[in-house]
């Protein structure tokens, strides 16, 4: 069995970089836990912005925390960089413009573009079905492409989510790149039809980057070094290799210790593609100028790698090629964030002004994209729209306490993820997050764009809610309260097991609940949601039973992060 406190870093680790990348704008509120609003978001001098800057990191700009580096550019010229905190605790080395980190989920970016290159030059089309480039690559009853990798559509299972109901701890149990796409292989049916979802997948992008060799014929670091790195001359970015490989000048990173103090975090992988790319504020200025100089392919190859792309319901979910392409304060933006084992990145560009903000840490507990947003108010507040500033700042709608406690409960997404409403003293909370009412079925996190609409039928129950972000709308669904008697809950003992994972859970009744054993993740305790489903209430697994039509049951599908429905046969 794996210690609770292994277990749990990782996990936390994991749920990080989704509440970051996925849907999660809905929780992170008020944008992390860096500071507060400054009080003038209008820069004038250098002077001014770095004065408000240092107020905002000073909780990490001391000799004893890891911490972060801010960087503010301009035409690809940084016009300010500063660092915060130690890149090295133990031989006290602090955080400089110069230092490397490595930007996790932001790399995406650099396999996108390179995507959007190749097909221009014709080596590829992003409507290839990946089949195509991967020979010994299962085929599924639809075909999935390349554009549907870049674009987080394609139905494939996540490795970490998939796994991690195996028992392996996502961001600390060694992953290697055939294990990941093993996952794939190994995948009965697709999850959704292609194109239709998006679900963001970190293991889309491994398979892009073994499409990358496959095509060009080299390793994908090495291509794009002669290919990106070199030719815009970001002489300080590398790729990570393999595991524990020396980056020089690379800021170690860290998580909070559990007694105090902090603990060096240790990377699982060197995958690129996910992520893997280690770099500095100068080079990603280098990388943003290209946004609009194209100086690398063009124009025609910068429109391929930033357009949204289009689900089959015709909803745009402001994802491009490995790139976010959405808007902030009324400024389109480029951007992408990422994590990966307490390193923490967010990249923000703005086309209309040319320029941008980068906040690279070392510290899982920074919060770099709320942190990015802030500078962006102190840099470049005076180009940005005020009246949907005060549009989320201003007080929300009065809501009838009756319709409020209607709204409270728990609601599931499709793939599993129950997220908890409650109302408290007039105001509807999700996990913890206070909404503002901005109509009588309109709410919104403080400082968030996300929207979540309720949807009322007669006598004015709760139908259905919907989770709007950028991204696109998230259906969520009501959960029906259901106890099970003591007889229900005996007929769910039994060992069930996944031919997928190869894995067992033996489930059983104590204490009038029902339990798991499993030989990695130890016990895990069950509470029952809608009728034949249970939460886990130790780790972020969720299974819904199956009965055949005389009432027996067969098996269930579980569902764990971004992986849903695995099946687990009953065998006893």
């Amino acid at each position: 069995m794996r210690s609770t406190r292994a277990q749990s870093a990782g996990l936390l680790s994991y749920l990080h970089t989704a509440l970051i990348i996925a849907l999660a704008g809905l929780l992170v509120g008020a944008l992390g836990p860096v500071g507060a609003w400054p009080q003038n978001t209008q820069a004038q001098s250098t002077d001014s912005l770095e004065a408000q800057v240092d107020s905002l990191m000073a909780e990490y700009d001391r000799e004893d925390s890891p911490g972060a580096v801010v960087g503010v550019f301009q035409d690809g010229e940084v016009t300010f960089a500063k660092g915060y905190g130690m890149a090295d605790l133990a031989h006290q080395i602090p955080i400089t413009p110069e230092t490397r980190f490595n930007i996790g989920s932001a790399s995406k970016q650099f396999l996108g573009f390179a995507f959007a290159l190749l097909a221009e030059q014709g080596a590829l089309s992003l409507e290839d079905p990946v089949r195509e480039h991967l020979p010994d690559w299962p085929k599924f009853s639809e075909t999935v492409t390349l554009r549907h990798l870049l674009t987080h559509t394609s139905g494939y299972r996540e490795a970490y989510g998939t796994l991690y109901l195996a028992g392996r701890v996502p961001g600390q149990d060694y992953l290697p790149r055939e294990e990941a796409l093993d996952v794939v292989r190994r995948q009965p049916k697709l999850e959704f039809s292609p194109g239709s979802t998006f679900q963001y997948n970190s293991t889309a992008f491994v398979i892009l980057a073994d499409v990358l060799e496959q095509v060009t014929g080299e390793a994908p670091a090495k291509w794009m070094e002669e290919n990106v790195f070199r030719p815009l001359g970001m002489k300080q970015t590398s790729i990570e290799r393999e595991v524990g490989q020396v980056i020089p000048k690379a800021a170690d990173s860290y998580t909070d210790a559990e007694h105090g103090g902090y603990i060096q975090e240790a990377s699982n992988r060197s995958i690129f593609g996910a992520a893997e790319v280690f770099t500095t504020v100068g080079d990603l200025a280098r990388w943003a100028r290209n946004f609009e100089a194209a100086e690398i392919g063009g124009q025609a190859v910068q429109e391929r790698f930033q357009t949204p792309f289009v689900l089959t319901s015709g909803d745009t979910t402001s994802y491009a090629l490995g790139l976010f392409n959405d808007e902030y304060r009324g400024l389109q933006r480029l951007q992408h964030g990422g994590a990966h084992a307490g390193y923490l990145a967010q990249v923000s560009y703005y086309p209309a002004l040319e320029a941008g903000v980068v906040v690279m840490s070392n510290y899982d507990g920074v919060g770099a994209a709320g942190a990015a947003q802030k500078v962006s108010e102190i840099a470049f507040g005076e180009h940005m729209d005020p009246k949907s500033e005060r549009a989320r700042a201003k007080g929300g709608a009065d809501v009838d306490s009756t319709l409020l406690r209607r709204y409270a409960g728990k609601y599931r997404t499709d793939d599993g993820t129950v997220y908890t409403l409650k109302q408290k003293d007039g105001t509807l909370f999700v996990e913890g997050e206070p909404l503002i009412a901005r109509s009588d079925t309109l709410f919104q996190p403080k400082g968030s764009t996300a929207q979540v609409i309720f949807h009322l039928g007669p006598e004015r129950k709760v139908t259905q809610a919907t989770l709007r972000t950028s991204v696109g709308d998230t259906p969520l669904r009501p959960v029906q309260p259901w106890t099970p008697s003591a007889a229900e809950l005996r007929t769910f003992a039994g060992r069930y097991y996944s031919p997928e994972l190869e894995t067992v859970y033996t489930f059983a009744v104590e204490d009038s609940q029902l339990v798991a054993q499993h030989r990695w993740h130890g016990t895990l305790r069950f509470t029952p949601g809608e009728e034949n489903t249970f939460q886990a209430e130790e780790a972020e697994i969720q299974v819904q039973f199956e009965r055949n039509k005389v009432g027996l049951i067969t098996g269930y599908y579980a569902s764990a992060l971004r992986t849903r429905d695995v099946w687990f046969d009953k065998r006893e």
